[in-house]
């Protein structure tokens, strides 16, 4: 018999298959498909179960992510595991657990029914004459969309920037 110095990977690949076969059957094509990727995941696969068990025990759970509360399964290892938890996931929710028009990892909250933090928008009043802020000469003030669009103040002319200092450096502006 010949031996090609794989056998740590064919017993740990063995008990991942045979873990998931226990836990979730529904996964055992995810690692006919991607074996070596599963084998660089072997380490990270007990938690990767741990949370695809809990979602399938609690479907859409209207949480944050990093509210997720699982014994050895740290408040930010779903964001950094999304796109292998996004395979699983598909595979092992019911079909009306999962919005399929949410793609991407970017979406990964809204399409599991996770909570997504909210938009924010910083602004700044350039007009002296208005006080956003009593006591406060241009106040740089950050708010959610939902507040941000219930301001009522009335200006006539909005600057919008992606840049940092283009929005730091804006002179006052009076009357605009």
């Amino acid at each position: 018999m010949i031996s090609l110095g794989k056998r740590k990977n064919w017993d740990r690949f063995s008990t991942q298959v045979s873990a998931s076969r226990q836990a979730h059957p529904a996964l055992l094509p995810w690692l006919e498909k991607r074996p070596l990727q599963a084998l660089k995941l072997s380490a990270k696969s007990p938690r990767l179960l741990t949370v695809v068990a809990w979602l399938v025990g609690h479907p859409r759970p209207g949480i944050y992510l990093r509210q997720v509360d699982l014994p050895g399964v740290h408040s930010k290892f779903i964001e950094a595991h999304r796109g292998v938890l996004a395979e699983l996931l598909d595979m092992a929710l019911p079909a009306d657990a999962v919005d399929i028009s949410k793609t991407g990892i970017s979406q990964f909250s809204a399409r599991y029914g996770f909570l997504e933090k909210p938009t924010r928008i910083r602004s700044r009043v350039l007009d002296p004459t208005i006080r956003a802020v009593p006591n406060s000469e241009y106040p740089d003030v950050t708010l959610n969309a939902n507040s941000f669009g219930r301001l009522e103040f009335a200006v006539q002319r909005i600057f919008i920037t992606e840049n940092e200092t283009n929005f730091l450096a804006f002179p006052p502006i009076r009357d605009f």
